[in-house]
Parts: C-alpha cells; structure tokens; sequence
C-alpha cells in the first residue's frame, strides 16, 4: 500500500474517531432520563474498533513510510522514473501536511519533497530541451527535404528536356538526310543550307 493510500485511511479513520466521540458527548449532555444508553454502548463499541483500526493503520503509515524510504536509499533520486518521482512527491507531500511543522520527520520529509520537486523540474526541463532539439530536427528535415525535392523536380524536367533536344536533333538528322535524298544536294550542301536557314531567323 502507499504511503498516500496509507495516509488517506489514517485520516478517515481519525475523522470518524472524532465524529463517534461527538456523538456520545451529544447523548451524555442530555438529560438522565432522555439518554439513550443503548445507543452510546453501540458508539462506545464502534469507537473502539475504530481506534484498534486507528493503531493499526499507525503501523501500516510506518511501514508504508519506511518501505519509500529505503526505496529511496536503494535506487536513488536520479534512478527514478517521472512516474516514481510523481507518486513520491504526492505522498511527501500528504506527509508534510500531516506532520507538526519542524519536528524531525517534517524536516526530513521537507527535504526530500524539495529534492524531489527540483528533481522532477530537472527532468521536465530535459523533456521541453529534447522536444526543441526534435522539432528544431524536423524543421530542418523539412526544410531539406522540400529543397530536394525542388532539386530533384529541376533534374527531372532537364532529362525531359535534354530528351526532347536529342530527340530534335534526331529529327533534324533525319530530315537532313531526307532533303539529301530527294534534292541531290551533298550533306555538307544541306548543312550549309540550314545554316542559311537559321540565320533568317
């Protein structure tokens, strides 16, 4: 059981301790003759079981508080998970709160609940420093990735194009060769001729 869980039931326990022993002062101030006898028997036996649980429920608080403190002392501060380190600071907390403010166990618990705090401070902070290195990261992916990609679209469209210009300069060939054909003329004739040609353009 936890140290808080532990606490808890202490708590409920002490406060239904009071509630009993209001009630039985309730019915003793009454009159001799208005006193309902059974009922203060039947609270005097439920105050007792209640303070047998009480005593207890004193021991199991021990434990429970002995049992966080050697887990402490086994894996240490810095070997204990976010998780470990919120469940401890609640029950230091609780601890705290329960305790009569600078006796021994309040100092020693105040302690450890400043150890605790700053502890998981430390690790939140190396969380928001992770997540910026991350996104930073992303950012910069991202900012690479679509640059590549604009890259890659460049070289893509000057393989098409450089495609197309072999293809017009096959093309060209063959006409050449057709003109050669049809007209007589000699290859270096037509070649003479096109250059003619793109002059006038």
């Amino acid at each position: 059981m936890q140290l808080t869980e532990a606490n808890k039931k202490l708590t409920q326990l002490g406060k239904e301790r009071d509630k009993i022993n209001a009630s039985i002062k309730k019915e003793e101030a009454q009159d001799a003759g208005s006193r309902d006898y059974n009922k203060i028997a039947l609270l005097e036996d439920r105050l007792e079981e209640v303070n047998k649980e009480y005593e207890q429920q004193i021991t199991v608080v021990k434990k429970a508080r002995a049992a966080m403190d050697s887990q402490l002392e086994t894996i240490g501060i810095t070997g204990m998970t976010l998780r470990q380190l919120t469940d401890r600071q609640r029950d230091l907390n609780f601890a705290v709160r329960n305790l009569t403010p600078n006796s021994a166990n309040y100092n020693k618990y105040k302690a450890q609940l400043d150890e605790v705090n700053e502890r998981i401070k430390t690790l939140k902070g190396t969380a928001i420093e992770t997540k910026g290195s991350l996104q930073g990261l992303a950012e910069g992916f991202n900012k690479y990735a679509a640059m590549s990609a604009t890259a890659a679209a460049v070289l893509a469209e000057m393989g098409i194009s450089g495609s197309k210009s072999v293809q017009d300069f096959a093309d060209i060939k063959e006409a050449e060769s057709q003109v050669v054909k049809y007209t007589n003329l000699t290859k270096a004739g037509v070649e003479d001729l096109n250059e003619e040609f793109k002059k006038m353009d």
